[in-house]
């Protein structure tokens, strides 16, 4: 059940699936909050200008300082390349000057604008990457706060960069050499529908011959 909420409110086009024998990972970036902007600095003329937006609510005990707002980022790439441009980190959120629903929000690093505007106005704030990974000892792991890479890390990779992470299960026996017991597969979206995540984590001693078998899918949401 966590896994499925942190996925239904995992950033837009943020999902991507690692699956090797070494161990079998879903990565996401995690949304703190979301809401409409009314004025957005491009490249040009409107570059200096401020980013001022409807004032968001972040979740309880979430701090938006310091955290990430993307503006329509429209793949993986966008999403976790260290050089993304749709990806800004907060350094300040104030007040606007004559109107107290909105807010003005400044930015860390260069460039301040954004190279395209989203098509609904959209904007998300969002916390570091998560993952979780079934790994060969049948252990559930859900590691954070490791940071942006642009190429999906690995079980050994995540332990490397965030120590051993949280156990959230044990007792599963995914054979993570046989592709058909994978225990997560990301279905891109189409014009029809949502991406899809299907969960299939199967519980049991190695010896169990029948194991419980938990099946699963989760709509995750495409509009970035």
């Amino acid at each position: 059940e966590r896994l499925s909420r942190e996925l239904r409110h995992a950033l837009p086009r943020s999902v991507r699936v690692d699956s090797n024998a070494t161990g079998s990972c879903i990565e996401l970036v995690p949304i703190i909050s979301s809401c409409s902007y009314v004025q957005l600095p491009k490249p040009g003329g409107s570059s200096a200008n401020p980013f001022v937006a409807v004032t968001p609510i972040a979740e309880p005990g979430k701090v938006m300082v310091g955290s990430y707002l993307y503006v329509y980022a429209s793949n993986t790439a966008m999403v976790y390349n260290s050089n993304s441009s749709r990806r800004k980190v907060i350094d300040t959120i104030t007040s606007h000057s004559s109107n107290s629903e909105l807010s003005e929000f400044s930015f860390l690093g260069n460039p301040k604008h954004f190279p395209k505007s989203s098509p609904a106005r959209r904007f998300f704030i969002t916390e570091q990457p998560v993952s979780w990974c079934v790994t060969p000892a049948g252990e559930l792991r859900r590691f954070s706060n490791y940071g942006f890479n642009n190429n999906q890390p690995s079980l050994n990779q995540l332990i490397s960069l965030a120590g051993p992470g949280e156990v959230m299960a044990k007792q599963l026996n995914n054979n993570l050499a046989d592709a058909s017991q994978g225990p997560f597969i990301a279905v891109a979206s189409t014009l029809q529908r949502s991406s899809l995540v299907l969960l299939d984590l199967r519980f049991g001693r190695a010896n169990d011959t029948e194991p419980l078998r938990i099946q699963h899918e989760v709509f995750v949401p495409n509009v970035p």
